[in-house]
C-alpha cells in the first residue's frame, strides 16, 4: 500500500479525470437533442460542437497511459488505477445532477461557461501533471 504522499500525483491525475469526464460526458449526451429540437439548430453545427468537445475528452484516455510516470513505484500501479477509475466514475456521477442544477437555475446558456471552466482547469491540471513527469527521476541507487 503506497503511502498518503506516493498519491499527490496520482491524485492530481485522477482529479484531472474526473473533472474531464464531469464536464465532457453531457456536453456529448444531451444538448444534441435539445439543441436540434429545442432551438433549431442545424445536426451539422451541432455535430461540430460535440466532435469538438469529444475530443477534447480523448486527454481523459491519456490519463492511464500517464499513471505510470507519476506513480512513486510501479507496484503502486493498482492503487493508482482504482483511484483513476474511481474519479472518472465520480464524474460521470456528478455531472447530470450538477449540469441539471445549472441550467434550471441559471438557464442553458450558463453552462457554456462551466464547461469552458471545466477544461480549462482540467486541462492545466493535466499539463501540470505533465510538466512533472518531463523531470529527471532521482536514481535509485
Amino acid at each position: 500500500m503506497p503511502r498518503a504522499g506516493a498519491l499527490v500525483w496520482p491524485g492530481m491525475l485522477a482529479a484531472a479525470f474526473c473533472l474531464a469526464v464531469l464536464v465532457t460526458v453531457p456536453v456529448i449526451v444531451l444538448p444534441p437533442t435539445l439543441l436540434i429540437e429545442q432551438h433549431g439548430h442545424s445536426a451539422s453545427a451541432v455535430g461540430a460542437v460535440t466532435s469538438v468537445i469529444s475530443l477534447l475528452s480523448v486527454l481523459g484516455a491519456l490519463v492511464f497511459a500517464a499513471l505510470p510516470m507519476v506513480l512513486e513505484r510501479l507496484d503502486h500501479a493498482d492503487v493508482g488505477n482504482g483511484v483513476v477509475a474511481q474519479a472518472g466514475s465520480l464524474g460521470s456521477l456528478l455531472s447530470p445532477p450538477l449540469f441539471g442544477l445549472v441550467a434550471t437555475g441559471w438557464g442553458f446558456p450558463a453552462l457554456v461557461p462551466l464547461i469552458a471552466a471545466g477544461i480549462v482547469t482540467a486541462v492545466g491540471a493535466l499539463l501540470l501533471v505533465g510538466r512533472r513527469t518531463s523531470r529527471p527521476r532521482p536514481s535509485a541507487g
